[in-house]
């Protein structure tokens, strides 16, 4: 009977994940790149055997992940399909083209991402915004 908890609790885990895969897949998707790009950037420092833990990369992996990991294949297969139903045409079209295009992306922002100067400043104004909707919001709450 002991044995059955831990898979209760990985089967509520992967329910959940689903449920919320379901009702916001592209919040789900981003969220779950983010933590996967990040904890794979901690292991290959750890597997390394760096001597000191690279804040600009695991912070540039996490942000990648984020804003591009995780919605930009969800967008690309949202859209691609309602245009190809050959899944050969499809393969295609994904390793022809997606793929490519997709990899050079990744190579260009995880070193843009690695510059700390830009990724505060990034981080900086998406922050100001996010504070002036929300004060905008209880401005109109108030009158």
């Amino acid at each position: 009977m002991a044995l059955s908890k831990p898979t209760n609790f990985i089967f509520q885990l992967t329910a959940a994940y689903f449920q919320s895969l379901y009702t916001n897949p592209l919040k789900t998707k981003a969220i779950t790149s983010c933590v996967i790009a990040a904890f794979g950037n901690f292991i290959s420092q750890k597997i390394s055997g760096a001597k000191h833990f690279n804040e600009d990369s695991f912070l540039a992996f996490a942000l990648f992940g984020l804003f591009f990991g995780g919605p930009l294949p969800h967008y690309f297969y949202t859209y691609i399909h309602p245009f190809v139903r050959n899944p050969l045409l499809l393969l295609l079209i994904e390793r022809c083209l997606y793929t490519p295009c997709y990899q050079g992306l990744t190579l260009y922002m995880l070193s843009i991402f690695e510059l700390r100067v830009l990724v505060v400043n990034l981080i900086g104004f998406v922050w100001v915004i996010y504070l002036a909707q929300q004060r905008s919001k209880q401005s109109k709450a108030i009158k």
